[in-house]
């Protein structure tokens, strides 16, 4: 049933973004003979928390959410890795990419404004950056960029991360320029600002229209069970033997529970041919 039914997506938000049902997942994996999935109501990233052992490895993620209703209403949850919500017949769980996106305005030579949004994942180590690459349709270069969780890189879960730009042309380094939140500076022909720096997570929605019957036959497996331990079968046989008959009985477990079956029967057979 979950080979041909089920439906999956995962969709990584930014904090207040909000995914609106029919717009494109950023993965999606459907079962042999369903359709896409489609969520019953919009859903919006409300914050994302995370915590970090001394090791730099991430201790835990939260992430709190709310389904919105037409008349405005929310819905709210919250969770974190290998944790499960359920919501109007889906489940959601928490997905273990996340990192930083940055809010970047690049005003060109002509003084036109580009205001652009870099997500990154989340760097390994403190002294270690997240890296992403990004096209801009309406710039020659291309951009490469990085970033530490914190401009220190003492710790994993600083509020001030730095972001490293460059500017490439092929393979070659145009310019490059270091921001932290609401730094400004030269990017080759651009003046950049770092706006805001908001977190970013994924979540993922799972819709399995056959796990009602999957539940249904586990429950049959019990019921046998149970039957078969309260009421266990006994087999009685009669067999030819020399000119008289053979009899046999025996019960699958509690033999001593049915044995009076079993002389019930042969004092009905004594005295009989």
């Amino acid at each position: 049933m979950i080979v041909l039914l089920e439906k999956r997506g995962l969709v990584e938000l930014i904090e207040g973004e909000v995914y609106v049902p029919g717009m494109p997942w950023t993965s999606e994996e459907r079962g042999l003979i369903s359709h896409s999935l489609r969520l019953p109501q919009p859903v919006r990233l409300d914050r994302i928390r995370a915590e970090f052992w001394e090791n730099d490895n991430l201790k835990q993620l939260y992430t709190d959410f709310s389904f919105l209703s037409p008349t405005g209403a929310a819905a709210s949850y919250g969770m974190h890795i290998n944790s499960t919500v359920y919501h109007d017949g889906i489940r959601v769980f928490q997905g273990k990419r996340q990192g930083h996106a940055f809010y970047v305005r690049l005003v060109d030579e002509r003084g036109g404004r580009h205001d652009e949004i870099f997500p990154i994942p989340y760097p390994p180590k403190r002294d270690r950056a997240g890296y992403g690459e990004f096209i801009l349709p309406w710039s020659p270069y291309g951009l490469k960029a990085k970033y530490y969780a914190d401009a220190s890189r003492r710790t994993m879960a600083g509020e001030n991360p730095e972001l490293v730009l460059r500017l490439t042309e092929g393979r070659r380094v145009v310019a490059d320029l270091s921001l932290t939140r609401g730094g400004t500076g030269m990017l080759g022909p651009y003046r950049a600002t770092l706006v805001a720096v908001k977190r970013w997570a994924g979540l993922i929605f799972i819709d399995t229209v056959g796990m009602g019957g999957i539940f249904f036959g586990f429950f049959i497996i019990v019921l046998g069970g149970a039957f078969n331990y309260f009421f266990p079968p006994r087999e009685f046989t009669v067999r030819d033997a020399d000119g008289g008959c053979r009899v046999s009985w025996r019960a699958a477990g509690s033999e001593k529970l049915y044995r009076d079956e079993f002389e019930t029967i042969l004092h009905r057979f004594a005295g009989r041919t």
